[in-house]
């Protein structure tokens, strides 16, 4: 079922390689590439890894802000830190959600980031209560 559930969650939204990425968001110089990895270390954004590359979540990038990551998503990942791996995090962000009225948190970050990180708290008590 894992298998399925992450075919699931590639299928389910763009995702972008970090030279995609830097060209989407315009970074120039020798490291541009490197810009979406140091997001990621500073909590701003997540990756998964596959095939040896990391791809980039298309719903966590503000394109009126030039591709940077969405500033609600940070908490998120910060209330994720330490209990669950990515691949756990974009099956979250994927699946329909109750908290969220039937659904998923990945098309409500832009919109209502305190919502899906309410929904993110109510997970990670479940996690640590149930």
């Amino acid at each position: 079922m894992n298998a399925e559930a992450r075919d699931a969650v590639l299928k389910s939204a763009d995702w972008f390689t970090a030279a995609q990425l830097s060209q989407m968001a315009d970074l120039k110089g020798r490291n541009a590439n490197a810009q979406p990895s140091r997001w990621k270390r500073n909590g701003r954004i997540f990756a998964l890894r596959q095939n040896g590359r990391n791809y980039y979540p298309g719903y966590a990038l503000h394109p009126e802000a030039a591709y940077r990551p969405i500033k609600g998503l940070a908490p998120i990942l910060k209330r994720f830190e330490g209990e669950l791996d990515e691949w756990d995090i974009a099956i979250w962000f994927a699946s329909i959600n109750g908290f969220l009225g039937g659904r998923a948190p990945k098309d409500l970050l832009f919109s209502a980031p305190d919502k899906v990180l309410a929904a993110a708290e109510d997970e990670m008590a479940g996690i640590l209560h149930g």
